[in-house]
């Protein structure tokens, strides 16, 4: 059977072409562009994400909180606060509820 039709082939080529567009999405987390970033994040937020990327969307969303939340913060953030908490709701990682919730 050539690999063209084989189904599992064609299930793979669909997940790299996911993982590719992720990769995008969260390039454009650090896009210098505001519209770019809460954008990407926006749409991040409401995808059905695999687990390595919502981690990963989390640490990226905690860390932009601390900057917000620290009175004594040195870098500037990059998301408006409101973003942050309306993406921080949809995430399912327990360490972002517990920061929510803190």
């Amino acid at each position: 059977m050539s690999e063209n039709n084989n189904p599992g082939s064609s299930r793979n080529d669909q997940a790299a072409i996911k993982d590719s567009l992720l990769e995008i999405l969260f390039e454009a987390l650090g896009d210098p562009h505001q519209p770019v970033r809460t954008g990407s994040m926006r749409l991040l937020v409401r995808l059905p994400l695999p687990n390595h990327a919502w981690y990963r969307l989390a640490h990226t969303v905690e860390k932009e909180l601390d900057i917000c939340l620290s009175p004594d913060a040195v870098a500037e953030a990059r998301f408006p606060i409101d973003e942050l908490l309306e993406a921080a709701v949809r995430i399912p990682v327990s360490t972002v509820r517990r920061a929510m919730y803190e």
